[in-house]
C-alpha cells in the first residue's frame, strides 16, 4: 500500500492542494473585494463567475473523491494496519510539499492575505477535503460489508467527470510546484493551448482505487447472484 497509495497519491494532492487552495484563495480574495452583483448583468463577467465556481467546485469534489477511494482501499486491504497507514498518508500529503514554493509566490509578504491564501486554505483543503474524507473511506472499507453496485457506478462515474476537469490542473501543480520541469511548447508560453502534457496519466493514478472498489462491487455482487442461483 506504501508503494501503490500512500506515498505516489499522497504526494499528488499534497502538490494539488497547496496550489489550488492559494489559486483559489487568490481569486476569491480579488472577488471578495471587488464585486458587486451588478456585474452578473455583464456576460463576460457572469461567464468568468461561472467558470470559477465550477473549477473550484469540481477540484473540491474531486480531491474528497480521490482521498475517500484511497481510504477505502487502504481500509479493505489493510484492515489490522489501516490507522498507522493512514497516519503514514497524513504525514505524505501534509509534508509531501516542504522545502518547495510554488511558482510565481510572493516572497517576505507578511500581510494577512498572503498568509490566507497561501497558509491557511492550502492546510484547509488537506484537513477537510482529503485526510477527513480519507478517514472516513478507511472506516468504511475497514467494515466487512461492501459498498452496492449502483451508488458505486454513479459516484465512480461523478469522480471521473471531475477528474477529467482538473486534469489540467493536477498536472500544472506538479509543473509550477516544480516537482517536474516546465515545458511551454512551441510558442514559448505555459498554460496554453500547445503545452504537452506528459504527465496525462496522473489522472489515471489517482482514479485507480474508484476502479478497484467498482471491481469489487461488481465481483461482491456476481458472487452473490450466483449464490442465490
Amino acid at each position: 500500500m506504501l508503494a501503490s497509495v500512500v506515498i505516489p497519491i499522497g504526494l499528488l494532492l499534497s502538490y494539488a492542494t497547496r496550489s489550488w487552495g492559494g489559486t483559489s484563495g487568490t481569486y476569491i480574495s480579488i472577488y471578495w473585494r471587488f464585486w458587486d452583483f451588478s456585474y452578473l448583468a455583464v456576460p463576460g463577467w457572469r461567464r468568468d463567475v461561472i467558470d470559477l465556481a465550477v473549477r473550484i467546485g469540481s477540484e473540491c469534489l474531486a480531491l474528497v473523491g480521490w482521498s475517500w477511494t484511497c481510504g477505502f482501499v487502504l481500509g479493505r486491504v489493510s484492515r489490522r494496519t489501516v490507522w498507522p497507514t493512514v497516519l503514514m498518508f497524513a504525514v505524505v500529503v501534509f509534508f509531501g510539499t516542504m522545502g518547495t514554493a510554488v511558482a510565481g509566490e510572493p516572497r517576505g509578504n507578511p500581510s494577512l492575505q498572503y498568509h490566507v491564501v497561501f497558509v491557511v486554505l492550502p492546510r484547509f483543503f488537506r484537513t477537510f477535503l482529503v485526510l477527513l474524507p480519507a478517514a472516513w473511506g478507511a472506516y468504511r472499507g475497514s467494515q466487512a460489508s461492501s459498498l452496492p453496485l449502483g451508488p458505486t457506478v454513479l459516484a465512480v462515474v461523478v469522480l471521473a467527470g471531475a477528474t477529467f476537469l482538473v486534469s489540467q490542473g493536477l498536472e500544472r501543480s506538479l509543473v509550477f510546484g516544480g516537482l517536474v520541469p516546465a515545458d511551454p511548447g512551441p510558442d514559448g508560453f505555459l498554460v496554453s493551448a500547445d503545452d504537452p502534457r506528459p504527465l496525462w496519466f496522473l489522472s489515471l493514478v489517482m482514479m485507480w482505487p474508484a476502479a478497484f472498489i467498482l471491481a469489487e462491487a461488481s465481483r461482491e455482487r456476481g458472487m452473490r447472484r450466483a449464490s442465490s442461483a
